[in-house]
C-alpha cells in the first residue's frame, strides 16, 4: 500500500489529476485510479512511464525513500557535471570521516 499512498500525496499536493496522465501519457484513467485505491500495482513498464512523467524516482514511489531523501536526489540531478563531482567527493570524503 505504500506505493498508492505515495502516489496519493505526491498527486494531491501538486494538484495532477488521473485524467491529466492520461491525457499527457496514454496511461489509463481507470487504471491510475486502481493504483490510487491500492487495487492493482503497476507494472514495471507503466511505473517507469509514470515516474518520468512525474520527475521522480521508483524508489520514492514505492516507498523505498522519503520525501527529503527524494528531493535531495532531485536537486542534485539539477547540478551542473562540475557541481556533482565538487558534492561526490565531499560525501566520499565525509564517508571516509565516519
Amino acid at each position: 500500500m505504500k506505493f498508492a499512498e505515495n502516489l496519493n500525496e505526491y498527486l494531491d499536493s501538486h494538484d495532477i489529476s488521473n485524467y491529466r496522465i492520461y491525457k499527457d501519457t496514454g496511461l489509463s484513467d481507470s487504471l491510475i485510479g486502481y493504483w490510487r485505491k491500492g487495487q492493482k500495482q503497476p507494472t514495471l513498464e507503466n511505473l517507469v512511464i509514470l515516474c518520468d512523467y512525474l520527475n521522480v524516482s521508483i524508489d520514492y514511489l514505492v516507498g523505498n525513500i522519503s520525501t527529503k531523501e527524494e528531493k535531495l536526489l532531485h536537486y542534485y540531478r539539477c547540478l551542473s557535471p562540475e557541481k556533482k563531482d565538487e558534492i561526490d567527493t565531499y560525501m566520499n570524503n565525509s564517508a571516509i570521516d565516519t
